[in-house]
């Protein structure tokens, strides 16, 4: 029977790629514009700044952030605010994680990077002792290669989360109506410089380009004002009856379509960490209310003054908290990878295609340079004018990564055994994904809301 090749198509589908590729070649030609400005900033790079720029990075890190709600559960009055504030991260994080792989627009190409043996020409550089070797480019390169560079979840959390907290401890009104006008003042000052240090930081080690930056303060802006409309309803209703469900199935519903890029990224395991731990925290908070255990620091934290600390209780829950928390996600990861091993065979075997392919999933950058060669030398054998080669490098060595991750999603199929390797591979990354949900769900969210306020209780801190 002889079967013709047809392509098929949705319209809705159609439209919506037609939309994402206007608007990626629209990023794209604005970052690999904006990336022309790191230079200039990097030429003033010291070994001093170098230390607090990666200080200032951390700062801003998703596992800052991660660190601190425990405490922040832990030791302030307000359940509320602790609620609020984890799910305003959720969504900082999932929006930016979606739009990174939805775009999956590269970070800045290394040849941006002012390095003692490439210097700027004709740019102000401080000493050559002083301007950071490529070594320690590089290093600051590979700890965010794992993912696309658009937008920028650094500059999305500074923007929304410290003034979230801000507006949940002062409120609207207007400064010079409160009682104490230069505390809010200096608050607001504090989180100002804060969000400008992260944000800097990002484009002096050379892991962002402005433009990406720029579009994460944007979206940390616009998300930071519709959920100062929506939180206290979004709150309510997961507290209330049957909010838990719906919070499962709107995260569920959200994993489900989060884009997937193959090679794969860090980004799509990170988002299946955090809808774990959200709905792990929120869900053990609920249970910790309705059987009235104390979960956030109530009578620990009673005004913005270090008079009002409870030092020793607040010490304690901290000596006791952290310690625990790491011990109960390691004995949760434990568990579940021995479960991991049963359930899915591959898992357990470290020679099998399935398992290999999962270990080299990670982000395969291609050499920029040696792609720059590779166009030049094409070029010149076709006979392109000089201009064309370089304009054809230049483009080759911007978006090296992103055609390196793409291209087998694009035009590839597998057959016979390839095929049943794929299948398999699925598979193994679907048990790996729900098993990385569990651990956060129980070893993280839960210890946070459950299992740490139930150790405070009986040891009367």
């Amino acid at each position: 029977m002889n079967f013709s090749s047809h392509t098929v198509s949705v319209p809705v589908s159609d439209t919506l790629c037609a939309a994402r590729a206007g608007v990626r070649n629209y990023l794209a030609r604005q970052i690999e514009w904006s990336c022309t400005l790191l230079p200039i900033i990097q030429s003033y790079r010291t070994k001093s700044l170098d230390k607090v720029m990666r200080l200032a990075s951390l700062l801003g890190s998703e596992e800052f952030y991660v660190a601190v709600i425990p405490l922040m559960t832990w030791i302030i009055a307000s359940p509320h605010v602790a609620r609020i504030c984890v799910m305003l991260f959720g969504l900082n994080m999932g929006v930016g994680n979606f739009l990174k792989n939805s775009f999956a627009l590269p970070r800045p190409s290394l040849e941006y990077l002012v390095t003692k043996d490439k210097p700027l020409p004709g740019a102000k550089l401080a000493s050559d002792a002083a301007v950071a070797d490529k070594k320690e480019a590089l290093s600051d390169r590979s700890l965010d290669a794992r993912d696309f560079g658009w937008p920028s979840v650094h500059s999305i959390n500074a923007t929304t989360l410290p003034f979230f907290i801000l507006r949940c401890v002062f409120g609207s009104a207007f400064i010079w109506t409160v009682e104490t006008p230069v505390l809010q003042m200096a608050a607001y000052a504090f989180c100002l410089c804060y969000t400008a240090l992260i944000c800097f930081s990002r484009m002096y080690l050379g892991v962002h380009s402005p433009a990406d930056v720029q579009g994460g303060m944007l979206l940390g802006a616009l998300q930071l004002r519709v959920w100062l409309a929506i939180c206290e309803g979004v709150d309510a209703t997961v507290m209330g009856e049957n909010g838990i469900l719906t919070l499962f199935g709107l995260t569920t519903l959200f994993l489900l379509l989060h884009p997937k890029v193959s090679p794969g990224t860090y980004t799509q395991e990170e988002s299946v960490c955090l809808v774990g731990f959200v709905c792990g925290y929120l869900a053990a908070f609920k249970l910790s209310d309705s059987l009235g255990i104390p979960v956030s620091g109530e009578g620990i934290y009673t005004s913005l003054s270090v008079d009002g600390m409870d030092w020793s209780r607040t010490g304690a829950r901290v000596l006791l908290g952290m310690p625990t928390l790491l011990l109960c996600k390691e004995l949760t990861k434990l568990v579940v990878k021995q479960i991991l091993k049963v359930v899915e065979p591959s898992y357990a075997k470290p020679d099998s295609e399935a398992h290999r392919r999962a270990a080299v999933a990670d982000v395969s950058v291609k050499d920029t340079d040696a792609a720059a060669t590779s166009a030049a030398a094409a070029a010149a054998a076709g006979g392109d004018s000089t201009d064309g080669v370089r304009r054809r490098k230049k483009k080759v060595g911007f978006m090296a990564v992103t055609e390196a991750m793409v291209s087998e999603a694009v035009g590839e199929s597998c057959g016979g055994e390839e095929s049943k390797n794929d299948e398999d591979f699925v598979q193994l990354t679907l048990s790996m994904a729900i098993a990385r949900y569990i651990i956060y769900f129980v070893g993280y969210g839960m210890h946070v809301t459950l299992f740490a306020p139930l150790m405070f209780r009986a040891l009367g801190v």
